[in-house]
């Protein structure tokens, strides 16, 4: 996650930039759709990227901190929220000692590369959002 000012600045290494609007994108159904999205993706070869990614989408599913409600545009579905100021204080009931430890075992035991950067994004909305 990068905010505009460190977007002016050189980014190293090779990836992709997705641009979401602040108001109108909920951080927390961003990471409930990135879990959705690496759930379907992974080779479920290596048991932490498996159970780990299958972990991290338990949690967000079960704390059900990604208020949505749905907006129709041609075929796809989009999520919507009201323009808020979203925070950590939404994210309190999750122990976030658990979600270290699980990004740890993620990056540090996976076999492929999607365990192992599959923190990344959360991660770093976590840090934006402190």
């Amino acid at each position: 996650i990068l905010l505009p000012n460190e977007l002016k600045q050189q980014v190293g290494g090779s990836g992709a930039i997705i641009i979401f609007n602040r108001q109108k994108t909920n951080p927390f159904a961003l990471m409930k759709k990135w879990t959705d999205f690496l759930l379907q993706g992974n080779c479920d070869k290596c048991a932490p990227c498996r159970e780990g990614i299958f972990r991290l989408n338990e949690i967000i599913e079960k704390e059900k901190i990604y208020p949505v409600k749905s907006c129709k545009a041609g075929a796809k579905q989009f999520n919507r929220v009201n323009p808020v100021k979203y925070s950590l204080s939404e994210f309190n009931r999750v122990n976030k000692k658990t979600l270290e430890a699980l990004f740890f075992v993620l990056e540090q035991t996976s076999f492929c590369a999607l365990g192992k950067c599959a923190v990344v994004p959360f991660r770093s909305l976590i840090k934006k959002l402190k």
